[in-house]
């Protein structure tokens, strides 16, 4: 039994031999497509093997296949759209090395573009972490995007703390991809940050993390939502608050809003900016409350909320029909 195992295992370390000579000879033609039919033999001979004999295997593989080949590898699938899918799942395959070929892939460009299923990729691949972490603190705004971006797909729960501080990133891209990361993660910190972020200088912030809430369901934070509302000076973040609370559940809260007006003898009342913005929030929602709830706007609001909602419910109307 020994005996044949063993010849079963120097059989399999001899083809494998073969098969990478062979993808050797093709990368030194400049043979890509031939290369990549190699390195997907390769990895079919190390399936179901034993780890000690795929470990040898590998071990092998990695000598061939090193960062210079994986590098050419990564360009080419970047030219042959139709090459990419198996690329990334050779790069997957070789590990550790093939993951930081893809890493440096996406960071060579400021937009994933042709790059996207080296993204894809990565935020499939759990091991990917603690070589996607480092890029948070790359001094390119571009690279911690990325990262910040990769570690919200891969959605471990150790990116927390580090996406959190990211927030206050000087470069706005890079706090938008933190805050859209974080409202993933169920996870206090995460949310905290979010509601922190409702209040940032920049406006652009405030509305991002207004638009995260609400893409990722964070129902937690409708309150918090209608209370930056109430302070929030600018319309259009607004407008942003007011829409993500009302896909949130909160049309009603937003209704009540528009129907709050100022009079001589009423001075508590909201303005009419702030009355229109919550109309707004309403029209951008498009939730079929908010379309009953607009409805009812137009028949119970005074002159400009009623033209709002009119105007918004015929806007619908002619995009639906």
């Amino acid at each position: 039994m020994d005996d044949r195992r063993t010849q079963q295992r120097e059989g399999a370390e001899d083809r494998i031999a073969g098969v990478l000579v062979a993808a050797a000879d093709a990368f030194a033609r400049k043979q890509g497509a031939e290369l990549l039919g190699w390195a997907e033999a390769a990895r079919d001979l190390t399936e179901g093997r034993s780890p000690e004999e795929r470990r040898t295997m590998m071990i092998a593989a990695r000598r061939t296949f090193n960062p210079t080949v994986l590098r050419i590898m990564v360009e080419r699938s970047l030219r042959r759209p139709e090459e990419q899918q198996r690329t990334a799942a050779i790069l997957r395959w070789i590990g550790p090395e093939g993951l930081e070929a893809m890493i440096d892939g996406v960071s060579e460009s400021e937009a994933a573009g042709p790059r996207q299923f080296l993204h894809d990729a990565l935020a499939a691949e759990p091991a990917a972490f603690p070589l996607i972490l480092p890029l948070l603190s790359n001094s390119r705004p571009h690279v911690a995007r990325h990262g910040a971006e990769l570690l919200g797909r891969l959605g471990d729960s150790r990116a927390v703390a580090p996406l959190v501080a990211l927030v206050e990133h000087p470069a706005e891209r890079v706090r938008a991809a933190a805050i859209r990361a974080l409202a993933g993660f169920d996870d206090p910190a995460a949310i905290h940050a979010i509601q922190a972020a409702l209040s940032h200088a920049s406006p652009d912030t405030r509305s991002e993390a207004a638009r995260a809430a609400a893409d990722h369901g964070r129902e937690s934070l409708i309150g918090r939502l209608l209370l930056a509302f109430n302070r929030e000076e600018d319309s259009p973040v607004r407008r942003e608050l007011a829409t993500a609370a009302a896909r949130l559940g909160a049309a009603g809260d937003l209704a009540e809003i528009a129907l709050d007006k100022r009079s001589l003898l009423r001075w508590m009342g909201r303005t009419v900016e702030q009355r229109l913005d919550a109309v707004a929030g309403l029209a951008a929602a498009g939730t079929p409350e908010c379309r009953r709830l607009l409805d009812r706007l137009v028949r119970q609001g005074d002159a400009p909320i009623r033209d709002a909602a009119d105007r918004a419910l015929s806007v619908r109307r002619a995009a639906e029909s």
